[in-house]
């Protein structure tokens, strides 16, 4: 669906451009309708996490700019946060999907700079991917400038240091090219320190293709190809030539406009002839000569001549401010050893909730317990990673390790069940769920997994009893909806199935269980070209399920369409030997 969604708004695009256009007009109408969508969440709403079990957010504010959404929030215990997240309009697009789980992965791969707005946590929200950022109150360099007309040379080039900290960490530690230098992306919060912000159009050098998504990557130190994009006023020359090569330098363009900006609020023209308006205009506003000097080496049209590093810049700008010079590119700013302890257990949590990174969440639990060996939720989390990949009786044996050093966690007695439902062992599990019930009676996730439990062994009246229990507590936890309606169909009630999926989908329109639930219901039903369209969007949110492939494949033969069940067969034998291989390699 997703290259579906890219192909109608380049069609609808082609239309408006060209109304009479005949073959864009028949190719449109040749596809599929319209996947259904969700809402944004709303002020007030109160958002359990898919994740973590304990984690409730109740939304206090809505902001919302180009394809991303930010919702300023409130955990139930009180903290603020900030959770980024696509608008739903464009949850069906691969192109933007990718570009935000690649943000979120550069973000959360930063780890923790005083001058760097810090990732907290990778969550699931409704079944959205969000990130879970630190709350900064202070407002923005913008706001800043726009309430003061422009900010005195001092107090500017402190804040133009302190961006220079935050910029020359990021690149040291990922090689970034930010891309979107701007004021408004310059946070401040309640003591006047600068934070740099929205990593959303970030490069690392060595992302050569728009899409790629891989932290294997992020570490190689390449130029950037790119599409002209940024805020128009702030771009270098470079930004604006299609497959232009970016580097820092082309972020310190940004940033000269920026400082100028903060020192006169102006902002001169774009493009190449950007320093001489400065030259020109430097009567009306007085900037130091020594400062204006700065910023005229920032801003040279021609990339070459420009500082070559943040280093080079702040080096440039501390006699202005009567500072000593900087350590070593940021380095008096380094995390502490159990701050480093913290961002490396918050990458491999969200390296899971990503999926398909097993090899490097697996590498990020084993450093942290080498750090920590008696952290009770690393072993934990290590133990999913391994049930990722099939090792079952090793994470029984984390989980068991978990349990000896925290007795009294429920968290870990639910991932104990799944794995002991995974190994077959469903009597020993549904025990154990109904143990933590006991103990937490409105444990949605555990009543998810007995549920399932339940299922497994013919008991579908139990576990219909314990969802319909469940969505009392909850009416919008998508995954109670997408396993009542798998009961339902289980016991043949296939209207309640369908109306079932309807609902979880309309929370979470890119369930691949739901899907796959529908189109099982509908085959029933001989409703077969509806089947199909259901399993191409279960696809679509799931395409490494080899099982789906299968289904839709063996629909495909039943409905007289060898040559297009093929594929699908292929398909389904690929992903099988690839995740045979997986689960063979990490058992070695």
């Amino acid at each position: 669906m997703g290259r579906i969604e890219a192909a109608r708004y380049a069609l609808l695009r082609a239309l408006q451009l060209q109304p009479d256009s005949a073959e864009a007009a028949i190719t449109l109408s040749t596809l599929p309708p319209r996947p259904p969508m969700r809402e944004d969440f709303a002020i007030g709403a109160e958002l359990r996490s898919n994740s973590r079990s304990n984690v409730t957010y109740r939304i206090l504010e809505v902001r919302k700019g180009g394809f991303g959404a930010v919702y300023i929030a409130s955990t139930l215990d009180g903290k603020m946060c900030a959770l980024k997240t696509l608008q739903s309009r464009y949850l069906w697009s691969d192109e933007d999907r990718a570009r935000f789980e690649r943000e979120a992965l550069i973000w959360i791969e930063l780890g923790s700079h005083l001058n760097v707005v810090q990732a907290r946590n990778l969550d699931r929200v409704e079944g959205v991917l969000c990130l879970e950022l630190e709350y900064i109150a202070g407002g923005d360099l913008q706001a800043h400038i726009s309430q003061r007309g422009y900010i005195a040379e001092r107090e500017a080039v402190t804040f133009a240091l302190s961006f220079c900290d935050g910029m020359l960490y990021a690149h040291n530690k990922l090689q970034i090219v930010h891309r979107d230098i701007k004021p408004s992306n310059c946070l401040l919060d309640k003591e006047s320190i600068l934070k740099v912000t929205d990593f959303g159009l970030a490069r690392t050098f060595a992302q050569i293709e728009l899409n790629a998504l891989g932290l294997s990557d992020i570490a190689l130190v390449n130029p950037d190809y790119t599409l002209p994009m940024g805020t128009r006023s702030y771009m270098a020359p470079e930004q604006f030539c299609a497959e232009a090569r970016l580097d820092t330098r082309t972020d310190i363009y940004s940033f000269g406009v920026m400082l100028y900006q903060l020192l006169t609020g102006c902002l001169p023209l774009t493009g190449n002839i950007a320093q001489e308006f400065m030259r020109a205009c430097n009567h009306e506003h007085s900037i130091s000569d020594h400062l204006l000097k700065v910023i005229m080496q920032c801003v040279e049209p021609e990339r070459q001549n420009r500082p070559g590093s943040f280093a080079e810049v702040r080096a440039m700008l501390e006699p202005t401010n009567g500072l000593p010079p900087a350590v070593s590119s940021g380095a008096h700013l380094s995390p502490t050893t159990l701050q480093q302890l913290d961002d490396l257990h918050a990458r491999g949590c969200a390296l899971m909730v990503l999926g398909g990174h097993h090899e490097e969440a697996l590498a990020c639990f084993e450093q942290c317990l080498q750090f920590d060996p008696n952290d009770a939720t690393i072993f934990g989390n290590y133990a999913l990673a391994l049930l990722d990949i099939g090792r079952f009786n090793q994470a029984l044996e984390h989980l068991e390790k978990s349990l000896s050093i925290d007795p009294s966690s429920l968290a870990m007695m639910r991932n104990k069940g799944l794995v002991l439902r995974k190994m077959g062992r469903i009597d020993d599990a549904i025990i154990l769920y109904k143990q933590i019930l006991e103990n937490d009676p409105d444990d949605l996730m555990t009543m998810v997994n007995l549920g399932t439990a339940f299922l497994s062994v013919g008991r579908c009246q139990e576990a219909i009893l314990l969802y319909t229990h469940g969505l009392r507590i909850d009416v919008r936890n998508f995954a109670l909806w997408a396993n009542l309606g798998n009961a339902y169909r289980t016991t043949q009630q296939y209207e309640d199935a369908l109306q079932c999926c309807e609902m979880s989908l309309a929370i979470n329109p890119q369930d691949s269980v739901s899907w796959d639930c529908q189109a099982e219901v509908l085959v029933r039903l001989h409703r077969k070209d509806e089947a199909l369209l259901a399993w191409s969007r279960a696809i679509e949110c799931a395409p490494e399920d080899a099982w789906l492939w299968m289904k839709k494949g063996e629909l495909l033969e039943a409905m007289g369409k060898t040559a297009e069940a093929n594929p699908c067969f292929e398909r389904f034998a690929d992903i099988s030997v690839k995740q045979d291989k997986l689960h063979v390699r990490k058992s070695d």
